[in-house]
């Protein structure tokens, strides 16, 4: 038999083509699409923190949110930083008016400040409008809950309040009929003259028939001032 002489050319070709074919089919290469870049929101201004409660007390007027003093205001000198502040916290402007009362050896003339409920009245004077008292009629004005120092609000229990402390409450007369009020906040002061503890405070007061409080006052003195 004659033998078949296979070229070196045609050997290398036909090696090659085994080892191709014995090579697995690799997965075509995909490129990652880009991780989007998430789009930030504008963040929003710090606003004013809200108004959780007003409270009156013997010296000043005390804004609150929670637990927090955000303004304060002391019974002094008409500001009218107060007056522009209890607007945004009321929601309301005030009735501004005026009231003239007899006095000992000249009349009394106020300028008043008033929203429902809460009033600023400023005795008029040589010096001009001072700070004479607050009054509350309300447990809430403009949805701002109003307290005296302590908590006590108009429409608690006199009667209760005026058992926590006896030494506390007393009956005054007035034009209207008697006035039983609870003093609270109570500031010692020094009175010439005056028989008895001399003090400043803050009023939860009703007139008959006692049962719930119906004005918060400040400040107010029992030395006839």
């Amino acid at each position: 038999m004659r033998a078949i002489r296979l070229s070196t050319g045609a050997v290398l070709a036909a090696l090659l083509l085994s080892l191709t074919a014995c090579v697995p089919a690799t997965n075509p290469v995909v490129s990652a699409s880009p991780t989007p870049t998430p789009t930030l929101e504008p963040t929003a201004e710090p606003t004013a923190a809200a108004v959780t409660s007003i409270e009156i007390t013997t010296l000043s007027l005390d804004v609150y949110s929670d637990d927090t003093m955000t303004d304060s205001w002391l019974h002094a000198d008409r500001n009218p930083a107060e007056i522009t502040a209890l607007t945004e916290y009321f929601g309301t402007e005030p009735t501004v008016s005026s009231d003239t009362r007899p006095g000992e050896g000249a009349d009394s003339t106020y300028e008043i400040q008033s929203w429902p409920g809460f009033e600023i009245r400023y005795i008029v004077s040589e010096f001009g409008p001072r700070g004479f008292f607050i009054t509350a009629t309300a447990a809430t004005v403009g949805g701002v809950p109003i307290r005296a120092a302590g908590g006590v609000q108009v429409g608690d229990d006199l009667q209760a309040l005026a058992a926590s402390d006896p030494t506390a409450a007393s009956t005054v007369p007035t034009p209207d009929g008697d006035l039983f009020r609870v003093k609270v906040d109570q500031i010692p002061v020094d009175s010439e003259g005056f028989d008895g503890p001399a003090a400043d405070f803050v009023a939860v007061q009703s007139l008959e028939p006692f049962t719930t409080v119906t004005t918060i006052r400040a400040p107010v003195s029992n030395y006839g001032l």
